[in-house]
């Protein structure tokens, strides 16, 4: 009874899984009444979308509204402060229809020359392990498709560099106010494995823009079982994680304007195979992290800085 109890935070103790909790959660916001972490609905109703695309004709560009609407309704809302925060992977029901072709190979194309060589990366296998590539200095759009045929590609922080996609960053930014990035990652149909099983040190928001990728997401294994090994790490390098020994939670294949949670730490996959997956169109998709573990905003690190200061032994359990 007691071991049990003590799993279940206080309602005054919320934010001790993460003190970004206290930064997300709107003053004066209500809990909402027995909504399910996939029924939440954030993106902006119909009503809005002639001031969307209002905001296009007049700025002619990628219109950011919609993308802040949607951001800060998502991270504020009470049931994902509650219940999916740090706490489990979903996928939301309802499609961010602005996010289709949002940013497309045609984007791509267009873009990826402004990343520095050593922005634009992809997985390879060097020995016993999986680390990323960079593209050779001097790189063209055309060495980013050869590329795409075996592995995927990722474009990383792209949110600081591509205008359009800044636009993203930012109004992820003005939702959350906690750091955060954003990458693109391209994947052609085909692959059977476009990313292997890893963990982060990000939650992150998955936005398909198009194509799809299916993504499987497990339980985060035991720390105890490989407690010589970051848990927010693993999966890179020579680390290889076994899916058998996994708790799987989700199992999906992402569509254009669909959008997927996995908070940092939680094991996943994915692949561009199956009757399910588009066999013609590239997978593109936006990954946008939220750093809280980087920078230090959790209590684990609270309690290390509290017990470096007292001159305490960091392993002091009490």
């Amino acid at each position: 009874g007691c071991a049990s109890a003590a799993l279940v935070p206080a309602p005054s103790s919320r934010a001790l899984l993460n003190p970004a909790w206290s930064a997300l959660r709107p003053r004066g916001a209500k809990m909402s009444a027995a909504v399910q972490l996939e029924d939440i609905k954030a993106a902006p109703p119909p009503a809005l979308t002639p001031f969307s695309l209002a905001e296009a004709v007049s700025i002619q560009g990628f219109p950011e509204l919609p993308w802040r609407y949607a951001l800060r309704n998502l991270v504020t809302d009470e049931t994902f402060l509650e219940q999916g925060w740090a706490r489990r992977p979903f996928k939301l029901k309802q499609e961010w229809e602005f996010a289709v072709n949002a940013y497309t190979m045609g984007d791509v194309e267009r873009d990826v020359s402004m990343l520095p060589a050593q922005f634009v990366a992809h997985g390879m296998q060097w020995g016993n392990g999986i680390y990323n590539k960079p593209m050779d200095a001097g790189f063209s759009f055309e060495d980013v498709s050869r590329t795409m045929s075996g592995a995927t590609v990722v474009m990383l922080n792209a949110g600081f560099i591509v205008p359009s996609l800044a636009k993203v960053s930012l109004a992820t930014l003005e939702a959350t106010r906690l750091p955060i990035w954003l990458n693109v990652y391209l994947t052609r149909p085909g692959l059977a494995s476009s990313t292997q099983l890893h963990t982060d040190k990000q939650d992150v928001l998955v936005v398909q823009t198009t194509g799809r990728k299916r993504w499987r997401v497990y339980a985060p294994p035991e720390p105890a079982e490989a407690a010589e090994l970051d848990p927010f790490a693993r999966g890179k390098g020579t680390d290889q994680m076994d899916a058998s020994k996994l708790k799987l939670l989700v199992d999906t294949v992402m569509a254009p304007g669909q959008v997927l949670y996995i908070p940092a730490a939680f094991p996943h996959e994915t692949d561009t195979v199956g009757e399910t997956v588009s066999e013609k169109e590239s997978s593109v998709h936006l990954t946008i992290g939220i750093d809280t573990h980087l920078w230090g905003l959790s209590w684990a690190q609270a309690r290390a800085t509290a017990l470096q200061r007292a001159g305490l032994p960091a392993s002091l359990s009490d």
